[in-house]
């Protein structure tokens, strides 16, 4: 006997669509997340920025992810272009199709506002130095880089749950801001702005995001992985299957 974990509602609808004889051991458990103390000091993003060469006048929008085009990159750098000259977007994953991407931001006069970081060994610092993340994937199961921000106290641009599998968590306005059609640049540009102009949502979005964050810590998960585990076990010593859940 063994139990099937998911780590979002997504992901374990795809699995018992696709294998429906296993739904009755289809466990659901997110990941776990390391928590941070609150939002970054100025202190702090003026040294993560000097240490990842980027400038300290502009305001930056975070983007995590190695495949550009399937995690909304294009959307996003158009985006940027709707955006003000002081809102710069810093680049963090290896991207296959750097060049194309490269192409688009000199197309739309942006080029010298996008900051390809490349891979980081820790992308601590990257979290750190930015003042939001943006996220318009069209695919992703969970999307640890979106909790990972909300434990840096981002405020966060998201697909909504259709792209998305934390996003089925999330509410809007409250601990995100969830896009229905991440490719629509125009609506993604306009929640950028909202941020950056609205301090009032921008504070309410960092509280949000600390408490949504608090849940998912890696102990407690951790201690439902462990309960999960020995349940199986229990289960397969009678013969039966684990009713976890």
């Amino acid at each position: 006997d063994r139990t099937i974990i998911a780590i979002s509602s997504t992901l374990m609808a795809q699995v018992a669509s696709a294998y429906p004889a296993v739904v009755q051991r289809l466990v659901l458990l997110t990941p776990g997340v390391k928590l941070n103390s609150g939002a970054s000091t100025s202190l702090q993003k003026i040294e993560a920025r000097r240490r990842l060469g980027l400038p300290q006048t502009d305001r930056y929008v975070l983007f995590v992810g190695n495949d550009y085009r399937k995690k909304g990159l294009r959307a996003l750098i158009r985006a940027l272009a709707l955006l003000p000259d002081d809102v710069s977007l810093a680049v963090v994953g290896r991207g296959e199709h750097r060049d194309e991407f490269e192409a688009l931001a000199a197309t739309l006069g942006v080029a010298n506002r996008v900051r390809f970081l490349g891979t980081l060994d820790d992308v601590e610092d990257a979290y750190v130095a930015a003042d939001c993340l943006a996220h318009p994937t069209l695919e992703d199961t969970f999307a640890m880089v979106v909790l990972e921000a909300l434990a840096h106290a981002l405020p966060v641009v998201v697909s909504g749950s259709k792209y998305c599998g934390i996003s089925a968590l999330l509410r809007h306005e409250t601990n995100a801001l969830i896009l229905e059609e991440p490719r629509d640049s125009a609506v993604l540009a306009s929640a950028l702005a909202r941020i950056f102009q609205d301090d009032a949502l921008s504070s309410a979005l960092r509280a949000g995001a600390l408490a949504f964050a608090a849940q998912y810590h890696w102990p407690a998960i951790a201690s439902l992985q462990e309960e999960i585990y020995f349940s199986t076990l229990r289960a397969e010593a009678s013969g039966g299957v684990t009713d976890s859940a």
